[in-house]
């Protein structure tokens, strides 16, 4: 999927966040837990497992791909994968 969020000023910042298996039948309703892309927000009790999204720039193709861990981190070995797909 991809989405245009429009054009920023240099020097904004924009943050994202992920509701963890929060959208169901078609609506976002409660969640395991919240990830943000500002890793000191994240729950995770190590500081090294705190970081849930990774943003790739592609030069070449102009593009940009922002992968996400949706689960906790901490959830090793019945959970997390580390996999930010």
């Amino acid at each position: 999927n991809k989405v245009k969020i429009g054009t920023f000023d240099a020097g904004t910042g924009v943050g994202f966040f992920l509701l963890a298996n929060a959208f169901k039948d078609g609506k976002v309703g409660s969640a395991y837990y919240p990830h943000f892309s500002h890793s000191n927000l994240n729950e995770e009790s190590k500081p090294e497992l705190r970081r849930h999204f990774v943003l790739l720039d592609d030069s070449k193709s102009n593009r940009m791909l922002l992968a996400v861990e949706d689960v906790s981190r901490e959830n090793k070995p019945i959970g997390c994968d580390n996999d930010f797909n």
